[in-house]
C-alpha cells in the first residue's frame, strides 16, 4: 500500500483466476474487522453500556450507536459509489494515505505489546 503498486492477492492474474482459488473457492478474510470491532471498542462499549446503566441513560447509548452504525453502513456501502467519481491519482494518493494509517497503527499496536510485555 505504501509504494502504490496493486497487490497480487488482490489483482490476480489469468493463470491464478483458473487455479484451485477460483471465485467459487474463495474464502472471507475478515481483516477490518478488528479494528472496526476489536478489543479496544468492545472494552470501550462495555464502559460506555456500565456507565450509561448507571446513569439510567441506555435509550441514549442505544441511539448514539445506531447511529454510528447506520453512518458506518453508509460510508462502507458507499465506497464503491464513490471510487468511480475519483481519478487514479487520488485513489492512489488515498491508498498511500491509508497504508501510513495502517502502518501507525501497526506500529502503535506492538510498541503499547512490547511496553506492557517488559515492564
Amino acid at each position: 500500500m505504501l509504494h502504490g503498486t496493486a497487490s497480487p492477492q488482490h489483482h490476480p492474474n489469468e493463470k491464478e483466476m483458473n487455479s484451485a482459488a477460483a471465485p467459487s473457492s474463495v474464502a472471507i478474510y475478515p481483516l477490518a474487522v478488528p479494528l472496526l470491532v476489536g478489543p479496544g471498542t468492545i472494552s470501550t462499549l462495555i464502559v460506555f453500556g456500565h456507565t450509561a446503566e448507571t446513569e439510567r441513560k441506555l435509550p441514549s447509548l442505544a441511539i448514539g450507536l445506531s447511529v454510528f452504525l447506520l453512518v458506518l453502513a453508509i460510508t462502507l456501502l458507499s465506497a464503491p459509489f464513490i471510487a468511480r467519481y475519483l481519478s487514479a491519482k487520488a485513489i492512489a494518493i488515498a491508498q498511500r494515505l491509508m497504508g501510513m494509517i495502517l502502518a501507525v497503527i501497526a506500529m502503535e499496536m506492538m510498541v503499547s505489546s512490547l511496553q506492557a510485555f517488559f515492564k
